[in-house]
């Protein structure tokens, strides 16, 4: 195995474990918190797009993956942005 098939592999495995802790939780609260919302309503295209957001951003977010503190800070933040809500 050479470097590259390494870190191609933590990669696509952090990618995984962001989408499973970050996006799926959300959309989850968001499904609880209305869902007529259109982000619940196409959460499979808002899914794509975060997890392409997610495999170029991986480096940046790492923290935000494994620090509860800051999954919990991240989703408060998150949810209504993504919600579009234009008071939050």
């Amino acid at each position: 195995m050479d470097a590259l098939t390494i870190v191609a592999a933590f990669w696509i495995a952090g990618v995984c474990l962001g989408v499973y802790n970050l996006y799926v939780p959300a959309i989850q609260i968001i499904g609880k918190i209305d869902s007529n919302n259109v982000a619940y309503r196409y959460a499979w295209a808002g899914g794509i797009v975060f997890t392409i957001f997610l495999g170029v951003c991986l480096p940046l977010l790492v923290h935000v993956i494994l620090i509860n503190k800051h999954q919990d800070r991240f989703l408060r933040t998150f949810i209504p942005a993504y919600m579009g809500d234009k008071d939050a």
